[in-house]
């Protein structure tokens, strides 16, 4: 019975550091620690860590991102770019589109906003309501809007109407 729920609880624990750590790591921070792995091939934490001056726990929120992607591997305390992550950092705006639409909660948010435009609080009840995001629903419209803006603009899989605060699938996804 403890071990039961001790594993629900690992997994719920994991499930809310994803959900968080996708949408807190901007798409500029995962380049840059990309960089940083792919100039060093086969770096330890504690090595990404000083080149990065950052505490290592720091860095767990943007590896774990990293890693989701699809962009790295971690084996015991080392940390490898993907072939993936190489292609990431070559073409970032093609790769970036094939990855978000297979990763909660892009994937979501595109197959909501695929035949409608919605706002920010909408998209954000939705993502709740589905279980694909908790917590406060005010301070997650923030992270939300923050993170659309780094991953979806630029790429131009959604363009956004600041004035109306509407979000909108301009592309494919193809």
């Amino acid at each position: 019975m403890i071990k039961e729920q001790q594993k629900e609880l690992k997994q719920l624990l994991r499930y809310l550091f994803m959900e968080k750590s996708i949408l807190l790591s901007s798409m500029t921070r995962v380049r840059a620690v990309l960089y940083i792995i792919n100039e060093n091939k086969d770096i330890s934490l504690r090595e990404l860590a000083s080149h990065t001056k950052q505490n290592i726990d720091k860095l767990f929120p943007l590896l774990y991102t990293c890693s989701v992607l699809g962009f790295i591997k971690i084996t015991k305390s080392n940390v490898k770019i993907t072939i993936l992550g190489k292609k990431f950092l070559k073409t970032p705006y093609e790769t970036t589109k094939k990855v978000l639409k297979k990763t909660q909660p892009f994937k979501e948010i595109f197959k909501l906003l695929k035949n409608n435009s919605m706002c920010t609080i909408e998209l954000t009840h939705l993502l709740i309501k589905k279980d694909l995001l908790s917590g406060n629903p005010t301070e997650l419209e923030e992270l939300l809007k923050q993170s659309l803006n780094s991953w979806c603009i630029n790429t131009n899989i959604l363009s956004y109407d600041i004035k109306k605060d509407m979000w909108h699938l301009k592309s494919t996804l193809s």
